[in-house]
């Protein structure tokens, strides 16, 4: 059987004793020590969460306001378009309208000076035949005369042309 030494009874004695000691004069400090190094890692890890939130909310405004920003950049491009085109039509209309002005008023100059030509030529040749007739009704009318005559109305004709 086990026989029960005095030393073994001091040393449970010695350990019960330093349990107590350590229980009432260590145990508290090191437990409020190891509270509050768990209190501190604790509220690190809660400003490590607040602060990546803060992030991920930072980074969802940047990312709303890059995107916005693409879309009011292409809004601009697509209004200057518009805006491009609109002049770019008005520009061809009114190169077109010029264009047909100053072909409508080539055609009336065209028309006056036809007509002014007709009237010139007309009058050019009522001229010839009245000399025509003067000369006739002057002179003897004979073959010869009148060959020089129709000779001379054709060069006289051909010079207003």
């Amino acid at each position: 059987m086990i026989s029960f030494n005095l030393t073994i009874v001091w040393t449970i004695v010695n350990l019960i004793v330093l349990y107590l000691i350590y229980r009432k004069f260590l145990y508290n400090r090191v437990q409020k020590t190891l509270d509050d190094r768990k209190n501190s890692i604790n509220s690190k890890f809660k400003q490590a969460k607040e602060e990546k939130e803060k992030a991920l909310s930072l980074q969802k405004e940047y990312e709303d306001s890059l995107a916005n920003a693409k879309i009011e950049a292409r809004q601009i491009v697509e209004d200057a378009r518009g805006r491009a085109d609109a002049e770019y039509e008005r520009i061809v209309g009114e190169a077109k309208a010029e264009s047909e002005n100053i072909i409508k008023k080539a055609n009336e100059t065209i028309a006056q000076e036809r007509e002014k030509a007709m009237k010139d030529a007309q009058a050019e040749v009522r001229e010839l035949a009245l000399l025509a007739a003067a000369k006739i009704i002057g002179g003897a009318s004979n073959a010869e005369t009148n060959e020089k005559l129709y000779n001379e109305f054709l060069t006289k004709a051909g010079k207003s042309e």
